[in-house]
C-alpha cells in the first residue's frame, strides 16, 4: 500500500517480468533499464518463492533466465523461453490468464466484466485448478459404471447349489476314472521302455552297417568318377600325339622354304622403325602447325588489343568529362535554386497583394455602406467630411495593388517551367553523364585488354620456345 508514483506497480511488474519475461513489462526491452543508468547496465531480478513442496528461484536478466529449484546447484531450465514455459506450466496460468486474475488492474477488469456468467465460472475454474477435480469426477463415474457392469454380469451368470453339488459329483468321478487310465499308461510305458532296451543293441549295429554301406557307396562313386576322366584324358594324349605326328611331317617339308626368315626378320625390323619414325614426324609437324597458328592468331590478337598510351589518353579523357560533369551539376543546382527560389518569391508576393486587395476592397464596401458615419480605419473617428476623400484613397491604393498583383501573377506564370538556361544546362548534364558513361567502359575496357596483353605475350613467349624445340626435333 502507498500513494501513486511510489513504486508498487514496479515491484509487481518486476515479478511478473522475472516470472514470464519481456512481454510481462510495459514498453519495450531497452525500456526495462532505468532512465539516466549508463550504457550497457547489468539489468536483473531475483524471485524467490514456494510452490507446494518446492522452492523455487529465478534468475532474469536483459539476456536470459534461469530457474532453480530447492537447492539445486543447476537450473532447471537456462534460457528465457524455457523458463516462461515451466513457469505457466507451474503455476497453470499463462501469461494473459495470470494479468486477468492475481495481476488485473481496474481497468482490465472489464475483461472479466464483458464474460458471460458460464464463461467467467470455466475461466476461473481452469485458472483456480477446479478442472482436475471435474476431471477426477468423471473419472471415478466411469470406473463406477464398469464395476457396477461386471457385477451385475458375475450376478447373472451364478448357478444354484444343487447343480453345483452335482457337477462336483461328477467331476469327482471322472477324476478316479482318469487315475486308473494314469496307472495303466505308466504300466505300458515301463514295458516299452523294457522291449526298447532289449532291442537297442541290435538297432545301433544295423545303424553301423548303414552308414558303412552309405560311405562305401560314396568311395564307389568316387572311383567310378576318376575313371571316366582318366579316360578323357587317355582320349586327349591320344588325339595330341597325333597331331604332333602331322606338325612334324609338315615341319620336314617347310625346313627348305625357312631359309631366308632370318633375312626377312631383319627387314621387317627396319621398316617399323622407319615407319615409326615417319609417325613421329607427323606427329611433330602436326603439334609444330598448331604452336605456328596459335602464334598467328596471338600476333591477331595483340594488334587489336589496347595498349598503355591508349589506356593513359582514355582515363585523361575520363578525368576531363567528369570534372565537366561536376561543374555542370553544380551549375545545375545552383541556377535551379534560383529559379526556385524567384518562384516561391513570386507566388508569395501574389498571394499577399491578393490578400491585401480582398482587405481593401472589404474596407471600401463598409465605408460605403455605412456612409460619413462610418469609423476612419486609421485614427478611429467618425469620417464626416473626409468620407469621400478616404474612400478615394481606398480606391488608389486598390488601383496600385492591382498593378502589382497583375505583374506578380505574370511573374508566377512565367516561373512555372524551368528556364530555358537550366534546361540547356540540364541537356548538357545528360550529354556529359553519358560521355563520362562511355570514357568508363572504354577504360574498363582498355585495362581488361591490357590483362589480356600481358597474358598473350607470356603465352607467346612459351610458344616461341616450344616452337624452336619442335623445330629442333624435327631436323634430328
Amino acid at each position: 500500500m502507498g500513494p501513486n508514483g511510489v513504486g508498487k506497480s514496479t515491484i509487481l511488474e518486476a515479478v511478473a517480468w522475472a516470472m514470464y519475461g519481456t512481454n510481462a513489462a510495459r514498453g519495450t526491452r531497452d525500456s526495462i533499464r532505468r532512465r539516466g543508468a549508463p550504457a550497457r547496465s547489468r539489468v536483473e531480478v531475483e524471485l524467490d518463492f514456494s510452490l507446494g513442496a518446492h522452492r523455487y528461484r529465478i534468475v532474469r536478466t536483459l539476456q536470459g533466465a534461469e530457474l532453480y529449484q530447492d537447492d539445486e546447484p543447476a537450473p532447471v531450465a537456462n534460457s528465457a523461453s524455457a523458463v516462461n514455459d515451466k513457469i505457466a506450466r507451474l503455476l497453470g496460468m499463462t501469461l494473459a490468464e495470470f494479468y486477468n486474475t492475481y495481476f488485473t488492474g481496474q481497468k482490465e477488469l472489464a475483461i472479466m466484466a464483458s464474460m458471460s456468467a458460464p464463461e467467467r465460472a470455466q475461466f476461473l475454474s481452469r485458472v483456480l485448478g477446479y478442472e482436475r477435480l471435474k476431471i477426477v469426477q468423471n473419472k471415478l463415474k466411469e470406473e463406477r459404471s464398469v464395476l457396477r457392469a461386471s457385477l451385475q454380469t458375475a450376478e447373472s451368470g451364478m448357478i444354484d447349489l444343487a447343480t453345483l453339488a452335482e457337477e462336483e459329483h461328477a467331476a469327482a468321478e471322472r477324476d478316479a476314472r482318469a487315475g486308473k487310465d494314469i496307472g495303466l499308461a505308466i504300466h505300458g510305458v515301463e514295458a516299452g521302455e523294457r522291449r526298447l532296451a532289449a532291442e537297442r543293441p541290435a538297432w545301433e549295429r544295423m545303424q553301423r552297417l548303414r552308414e558303412e554301406v552309405r560311405s562305401l557307396e560314396s568311395d564307389l562313386k568316387v572311383a567310378e568318377h576318376h575313371a571316366v576322366e582318366a579316360r578323357r584324358a587317355f582320349e586327349t594324349l591320344d588325339r595330341d600325339l597325333a597331331d604332333a605326328l602331322s606338325a612334324q611331317a609338315r615341319r620336314e617339308e617347310l625346313l627348305p622354304a625357312l631359309g631366308a626368315w632370318d633375312h626377312l626378320v631383319l627387314r621387317r625390323d627396319e621398316l617399323d622403325r622407319l615407319a615409326q619414325a615417319f609417325a613421329d614426324r607427323k606427329g611433330i609437324e602436326a603439334q609444330l602447325a598448331e604452336v605456328r597458328a596459335g602464334l598467328a592468331a596471338a600476333a591477331e590478337r595483340l594488334a587489336q588489343l589496347g595498349t598503355d598510351a591508349a589506356l593513359v589518353q582514355a582515363k585523361a579523357d575520363l578525368a576531363a568529362a567528369q570534372s565537366t560533369l561536376t561543374q555542370l551539376e553544380e551549375s545545375r543546382e545552383g541556377r535551379r535554386t534560383i529559379w526556385v527560389q524567384d518562384r516561391q518569391e513570386a507566388t508569395t508576393k501574389s498571394k499577399a497583394i491578393g490578400d491585401r486587395l480582398e482587405e481593401l476592397r472589404a474596407e471600401y464596401r463598409r465605408l460605403s455602406k455605412l456612409g460619413p458615419e462610418g469609423i476612419c480605419p486609421t485614427c478611429g473617428r467618425k469620417l464626416g467630411a473626409d468620407f469621400q476623400s478616404v474612400l478615394e484613397d481606398l480606391k488608389r491604393q486598390g488601383e496600385e495593388i492591382t498593378v502589382d498583383r497583375v505583374y506578380f501573377e505574370g511573374r508566377v506564370k512565367q516561373l512555372a517551367t524551368e528556364p530555358d538556361e537550366l534546361v540547356a544546362i540540364r541537356e548538357q548534364h545528360a550529354v556529359a553523364e553519358r560521355e563520362v558513361k562511355r570514357l568508363t567502359g572504354v577504360v574498363a575496357r582498355l585495362e581488361t585488354e591490357l590483362a589480356d596483353r600481358a597474358r598473350l605475350e607470356r603465352d607467346r613467349a612459351a610458344a616461341l620456345t616450344r616452337r624452336s624445340a619442335l623445330e629442333a626435333t624435327l631436323a634430328a
